[in-house]
């Protein structure tokens, strides 16, 4: 996440910084756009595990995947400045690294923007633009993440609001008025209107409660409480809370259920996570054109080699007629 203390136009290094928007953490969450509030269920360890774990299924971690032989990240057409600088704008500068491998920065990247989109429904990108002072070339940029609670919309598009004594403080307005064309708003799949009812329904599970009622029938042992039937039920709640998209939380539920519905829940998840990466995919590729035309030319990021809705329809109908064994059909869903 990328952070910056001298927002608006600033020389540094012999490179003018063309930025807006400036990054802080807002005391109230703030609804962004048309979205009514971010997900809350704070005592819940789901409201950490689930963006988590979802992102790690997203895109091969670090760009590197042995089952995935066709795996590759381009840029088309081919053009080696133009590459470098949308990987370096990708790239985590608060990270370990400054990469410019481009499969790289675009798996990490799309990574984290898929555990913002869990969370918080939307997250927010500006496109900044660094020039050379003397002869105005495009030399490189930044993708500036702002916190998503800042944005709302008036009658002239998208404006990000900012404290007085944040303004103040680092000397911009109190509302900043975004340019579209230098911002990459990212949303979820218009498909996933029932996230936000999966999450709620999550809020009131993996809590304290285990825990609370686990001391208290150590102190008293007249309870009768069972903490495996606990546990078990648990793991009940939270199947049906997240069927809509087959997530398992870690836990293979073969216990609970047959192997053909484990499986069945596994196709669904695979199909959530295909459409929440071609979304992003697709609102990234606006964003890497945007960057193209600011260096008057054209570019699209190809991602081939990764598994399809095609893949998940061929994989559910297989299982239904029995003509593979439950392990061979997963195993086509492999990143690692």
């Amino acid at each position: 996440m990328r952070r910056s203390h001298q927002p608006m136009t600033r020389i540094c290094d012999n490179l003018i910084r063309d930025q807006k928007s400036v990054w802080f953490f807002a005391d109230q969450p703030e609804p962004l756009l048309d979205v009514d509030k971010p997900f809350r269920g704070l005592d819940s360890i789901y409201a950490d595990v689930l963006p988590r774990d979802i992102s790690l299924h997203v895109m091969p971690i670090g760009g590197q995947s042995e089952a995935r032989k066709d795996f590759h990240v381009e840029l088309e057409p081919a053009d080696e400045e133009l590459t470098s600088i949308i990987a370096q704008a990708l790239a985590d500068q608060d990270g370990s690294y400054h990469s410019r491998d481009l499969r790289r920065v675009v798996c990490d990247f799309v990574r984290r923007v898929a555990a913002r989109l869990i969370r918080y429904e939307h997250a927010a990108f500006e496109i900044v633009l660094l020039r050379d002072r003397h002869s105005n070339e495009l030399t490189a940029c930044d993708l500036f993440e702002i916190n998503v609670a800042t944005l709302s919309r008036d009658a002239d598009g998208i404006i990000q609001k900012v404290p007085p004594e944040v303004a103040v403080e680092r000397k911009v307005p109190t509302i900043i008025h975004l340019d579209p064309d230098r911002l990459a708003l990212f949303r979820l799949p218009p498909e996933f209107k029932n996230l936000r009812e999966t999450k709620e329904a999550l809020s009131y599970l993996g809590g304290s409660a285990l825990f609370q009622m686990y001391e208290a029938a150590q102190a008293d042992d007249s309870l009768g409480y069972d903490a495996k039937n606990h546990i078990r039920a648990e793991h009940l709640a939270t199947a049906a809370a997240t069927r809509s998209i087959g997530w398992n939380d870690n836990t293979t539920y073969y216990g609970l259920f047959s192997e053909y519905y484990v499986v069945h829940r596994r196709l669904t998840f695979e199909g959530f996570v295909i459409r929440l990466r071609e979304a992003i995919l697709a609102t990234l590729n606006e964003a890497v054109a945007k960057i193209a035309i600011e260096c008057g030319k054209r570019a699209e990021l190809k991602v081939p080699g990764l598994p399809t809705l095609a893949d998940v329809n061929r994989a559910k109908a297989e299982l239904a007629a029995g003509s593979r064994t439950f392990n061979s059909v997963l195993d086509d869903f492999s990143l690692l």
